[in-house]
Parts: structure tokens; sequence; C-alpha cells
């Protein structure tokens, strides 16, 4: 019988990784392992974005591209809007700066200071006195004409302004009462009458004897020449009330 050698082929182990069993060695890589190294370092942050470039406004005399689309006329009239409200604002700086000058000199301080409310009732008052005080000599001069009254010396009476210093000229009868006061004094005293007893003025070129009463031009021509324009006022007054009752 005839001996066979079998040959017998050494295969060289690979040593077993240490750790769980089934796990490879490429699993136990300390760099590629997630279990080994359970918090990965963070990415690197991403670049930032760099900022849009900024456009140039197009220059002032590139009037094409500045309203590139737009209306022409539509343009055209917003200039011209533009252009008055600068002018006006001007206008009004000026005008402001006239007003702060005028505080200034009134107020003396250079400021805006508040006005007073007693010293504003004390003007408004005293206004409101002048005002009526007016009203009734204009109705004396008005009135004095067709009663035959001198309104000169009346107005210039002061018994007799007096007298009517309690008359409203806002009242319904303020006339009437007005027409009873000039009576009363005429009456009392003839003085006050337009053509007293004993008058005699003496005109250039006027032919008449000195106890004449003088006419009613020829006394506006004499108070004119004095400058007495209260008795030229009465005496145009009387000449126009005869004017209309001879009408």
């Amino acid at each position: 019988m005839r001996n066979t050698t079998i040959p017998v082929r050494l295969v060289r182990s690979v040593p077993t990784a240490i750790g769980r069993p089934g796990m490879s060695a490429a699993r136990q890589h300390p760099r590629r392992d997630p279990e080994v190294h359970p918090n990965p370092p963070a990415p690197d942050p991403a670049p930032p974005t760099p900022p849009a470039p900024q456009t140039d406004p197009p220059a002032g005399g590139d009037w094409a591209s500045m309203f590139e689309g737009e209306d022409p006329q539509k343009v055209r009239e917003a200039l011209d809007n533009s252009r008055r409200w600068e002018t006006r604002s001007k206008e009004n700086f000026d005008k402001a700066q006239k007003w702060d000058e005028l505080l200034a000199s009134v107020n003396g301080d250079g400021g805006e200071s508040p006005p007073d409310p007693s010293q504003l009732a004390t003007d408004l008052t005293s206004e409101r006195g002048r005002r009526t005080a007016t009203e009734r000599e204009l109705a004396v001069y008005k009135l004095a004409g067709g009663l035959e009254a001198n309104a000169a010396a009346l107005t210039d009476s002061r018994s007799f302004m007096d007298e009517l210093v309690q008359l409203d000229p806002a009242a319904s009868d303020f006339t009437e009462k007005v027409t009873e006061a000039i009576k009363g004094a005429v009456a009392r005293n003839p003085g006050y009458g337009a053509t007293p007893s004993g008058l005699g003025l003496n005109v250039p070129g006027a032919e008449r004897t000195p106890s004449d009463p003088p006419t009613l031009e020829a006394q506006i021509a004499a108070a004119t020449a004095k400058g007495d324009h209260r008795t030229v006022m009465s005496l145009k007054s009387q000449q126009l009330a005869q004017t209309s009752q001879s009408k």
C-alpha cells in the first residue's frame, strides 16, 4: 500500500480586535469610529456674504437717466412747484425774522413774552371808550346843522359832552337822545346856536355890514383861514343839512 502525504497549508490567523464581539477593526479606528468620539468638531462657518456694490447716483446733468420713464411735462411741473415752494419758504423766513425783531423791540428782552391779561383788558376798555366818545362827537356834528346849533362849541363844552356819556351809540334811541340834548343846550345857552347874536366876521371881499349875519360860506372860509378844522366840519355839516332840507 502506497503512503500518500497530504500537504498541510498553514494559514496565519489574524488576531481579533478586543471589544464587543463582531466589531471589526475598522470600526474601532479612533478617527473613524463615531462611538469613540460622540461629539465631533463643528464645521467651519461659512464665509460672510459680501455687501452689494453701491451704485452711484446719476450725474446732475444726466436728466435722461434720472427721470427715465417719467412724463417730461409732469417732471417740469414738479420742478416748477418745487421752485415756487422754495421761494415761498424764503419769503416766510424773512417775514418771521421781521416779526421776531418787532417782538424784541416791543418786549425789550429779545424774546416773546406772554401778554398780561389784566393789561389787555385795560387796553381794550380804553379803546372802546375812545371809540364810543368819537361816535358821540360825530353824532353831534351830524345833527347840529339841522338844529341850528354850533357843533364845535357843543363838543368843546365839557358839561354838554358829560350829558352824553350815559348814551349808548348802539341803542335804537341814540339819535333821539342826542337831538334832545342839543336842543336843551341851545335853549339854555344861546351861545351854542349856529349864529349867536352880535357875531360878525370880517371876511375880505365880502360886501356886508358888521351887523349882518355871516353866511355859511363866509364862516367856512374864515375857519379854513384860521386852520380851525373842527369848525369847518361843523359848518359844512350845517350847509349839507340846509341843502338837504331845501330839496
